[in-house]
């Protein structure tokens, strides 16, 4: 069981919280809304697996060449490339299974288009420097309209610009993260990581992270102009902070997501953030 979690990249399921995203913003928190976002954030769980294993099994000989690939389940041979395939079509079955239930005809292209644009990145575009932080940036935003559609809600435009800056910085940590073992211990996880340089990509995250406090500043002062959601800005600044000391001086460089994942101080203040907001967001003030 465990090999399989690997195959489909259990962890990577994180990424896909964006689809409630939309309904947290906009105050919608009712059962029925909660369910058809679950089956959401499983049809697009479901399809970043399918896309994984598809990836893996094409890859198959150069990964069993590779220092540290070769010890992926389909490369190591712990799963068969037969029991890949039927994994695939058990996926494939339930994602139609679930676009039926669900029944929502923008939801159902958003999630065709995520599909293509992860097919494409996976076999070209990731190898293509910025436009692979670009179409990882894509993946963000429809996963964030995915949500918006299935709750019949508008986006803030802010609220896109905020996602497209921090999908940059995932993406950039994320080669940051290639560039060092590359540097490090001369393992190339990908051709692209060639192009980058670790001071490029540091800049990347310092400029994206101004990005996204800028522009959520914007949005929490244009949108709720009569509340304190604005307040919300002192956590969300913190949060960077905290960032940029696990990388920058204890020189800790996993993928920010693992770091979130891994740093309970971190976390921590992303709880305090989702109850301020939570809070403020319905907190009207005059002087």
């Amino acid at each position: 069981m465990k090999e399989y979690l690997k195959l489909i990249r259990i962890k990577s399921y994180i990424k896909n919280v964006l689809i409630f995203a939309p309904a947290f913003f906009a105050g919608v928190y009712n059962l029925n809304s909660f369910f058809i976002l679950g089956l959401g954030f499983v049809a697009f769980s479901l399809t970043a697996s399918l896309v994984y294993i598809i990836n893996d099994i094409v890859d198959v000989e150069n990964d069993r060449k590779h220092p540290v690939k070769k010890h992926r389940p389909l490369a190591s041979g712990r799963i068969s490339i037969l029991s890949a395939k039927v994994l695939m079509f058990v996926f494939t079955i339930l994602i139609l299974v679930l676009i039926a239930v669900i029944k929502n005809t923008m939801f159902t292209i958003t999630l065709i288009v995520y599909l293509i644009v992860n097919v494409a990145y996976s076999f070209y575009l990731k190898n293509i420097p910025l436009v692979d932080l670009i179409t990882l940036s894509v993946s963000y935003i429809l996963r964030l309209l995915a949500g918006a559609f299935l709750v019949n809600v508008m986006l803030s435009p802010w609220i896109i610009l905020v996602t497209v800056g921090l999908s940059i910085l995932l993406g950039a940590g994320k080669r940051l993260e290639d560039v060092i073992l590359m540097e490090n211990n001369g393992v190339i996880t990908r051709k692209v990581v060639k192009d980058y340089s670790v001071e490029f990509l540091k800049m990347i995250i310092m400029f994206s992270s101004f990005y996204v406090v800028f522009t959520y500043t914007i949005y929490s002062v244009l949108v709720y102009p009569d509340k304190l959601v604005y307040l919300t800005n002192i956590f969300v600044f913190i949060g960077f902070l905290r960032y940029f000391q696990i990388i920058f001086h204890k020189k800790v460089y996993y993928d920010p997501i693992t770091i979130l994942l891994k740093d309970n101080i971190l976390k921590f203040i992303v709880v305090l953030w989702l109850v301020s907001f939570y809070v403020l967001k319905d907190f009207r003030w005059s002087y």
